[in-house]
């Protein structure tokens, strides 16, 4: 996903044709890639969502795995109902992000569905949004 559509489109997930861009009605890509267009300054991700059959053959399950910006974006659509999370056992300094950054504020809550833990002691869960 780009709002600009400054992507390499010569990766392999391009050029193999699995790879589709979502991106505005108005940005510039002129590679031979599948494109779905939603939204004038920044990608309408409600309106995208919606038009991923235009690329797609069927799909149940969106899976977007992003940066902090994208989330905080999907957060403020609404478009967030389950949340993938893995805990290194690390200790590192320094201003990273959050999980979701830019969003407006809002508070949602999310139940455990799933905790693994593997031999390396990273922790895997899985949370599901309680729309209760």
């Amino acid at each position: 996903m780009t709002a600009t559509g400054e992507l390499d489109l010569r990766t392999a997930l391009f050029e193999t044709g699995a790879g589709f861009v979502i991106t505005t009605d108005d940005a510039s890509i002129t590679e031979n890639v599948d494109v779905v267009r939603a939204g004038s300054d920044e990608v309408d991700l409600r309106r995208a969502i919606g038009r991923l059959g235009d690329v797609c053959d069927r799909f149940a399950v969106v899976q977007a795995e992003g940066g902090a910006r994208l989330n905080g974006a999907l957060l403020d659509a609404d478009l967030i109902d389950e949340i993938d999370v893995t805990t290194s056992p690390l200790a590192v300094g320094g201003g990273g992000p959050r999980l979701a950054t830019d969003a407006r504020d809002l508070t949602h809550r999310y139940e455990l569905a799933q905790l693994v833990v593997d031999e390396q002691s990273f922790v895997f869960s899985r949370w599901r949004r309680a729309r209760r």
